[in-house]
């Protein structure tokens, strides 16, 4: 429900207003038990009158209008796994990696990152290779990185690790190309030409892009423990 905070003879009170929705996070002294008890008529007409703020009750309405996308979409979002799971790693990622401020052209500064594992370093060529097969495809290059929406010299590197035989590509190459995926694929779901469902529908590649991001905030919270509590 919506609820609005009215202020009428020098008392606050909480009145519902168009819609039912749970409440959160109100003062003690302001209850659904206390407008239930003192409602009339004349309070709805002091709602109308009154300047007042309204709690956010749906999350859908909230998401979609902060993404610039239809309602529908960004239901659609929070009902898919796929996107869920990119969105978590995302947060995770920009936030263990970037201190929770990513900014693209930090991808091509070295030591950034911290070191990982055999196992991760694998993961990172295997998906690599993947990425570095896929946008051998100009259009699949343009649809991931159209050029009006991405730094040229992002895209130009990219390009030339794109003309390197594939077993000529370093850890370091692997790592940047995984990167680069991953980010434009978070940018292509806030800001692309697209919408969210359009998104949604290349799940294979938000898989590997999450599968990406997993690897790399393993490897940033075994280097600084954040997430989860010491074990003693």
């Amino acid at each position: 429900m919506r609820f609005s905070l009215v202020e009428r003879s020098g008392h606050v009170r909480l009145v519902p207003f168009i819609q039912v929705c749970p409440v959160f996070c109100l003062p003690d002294r302001i209850t659904p038990e206390h407008w239930r008890s003192e409602w009339d008529d004349t309070d709805e007409q002091a709602c109308l009158n009154t300047e007042f703020f309204t709690i956010m009750a749906n999350f859908e309405q909230w998401l979609a209008g902060l993404l610039g996308q239809r309602e529908y979409a960004a239901k659609q979002l929070l009902e898919d796994r796929t996107g869920l799971h990119f969105l978590i790693a995302w947060s995770l990622f920009e936030s263990k990696c970037f201190s929770g401020n990513f900014e693209a052209r930090k991808l091509l500064v070295d030591g950034l990152l911290p070191d990982t594992s055999l196992d991760e370093q694998q993961s990172l060529q295997r998906l690599g290779s993947l990425f570095h097969a896929r946008y051998q495809d100009d259009q699949r290059l343009f649809a991931l990185a159209p050029k009006e929406f991405t730094p040229q010299y992002l895209l130009e590197e990219l390009r030339k690790l794109l003309q390197l035989p594939r077993q000529d590509l370093s850890a370091q190459n692997h790592r940047f190309i995984c990167l680069f995926v991953a980010s434009r694929v978070r940018n292509n779901m806030f800001h692309g030409m697209k919408g969210i469902d359009d998104w949604l529908r290349d799940k294979e590649l938000i898989e590997q892009s999450t599968e990406a991001l997993q690897v790399f905030v393993s490897a940033a919270e075994r280097d600084k423990r954040t997430l989860a509590p010491e074990v003693a």
